[in-house]
């Protein structure tokens, strides 16, 4: 969890459990804006074809 919560400030998109994912996802909500949190990598491969296209 440590090094996933420090890349979700530098990375564009992030992948974790579920249980991480809302933490991360909820702190988000105090900080500006950095990842995309996703909680599958179904989730996140259906982003970057929605960006990239």
């Amino acid at each position: 969890m440590h090094f996933l919560s420090c890349a979700a400030g530098y990375a564009d998109v992030i992948v974790g459990e579920k249980h991480i994912s809302n933490h991360i996802r909820s702190a988000g909500r105090n900080v500006s804006s950095g990842a995309l949190v996703c909680s599958s990598p179904d989730e996140a491969v259906n982003h970057l074809v929605i960006v990239l296209a």
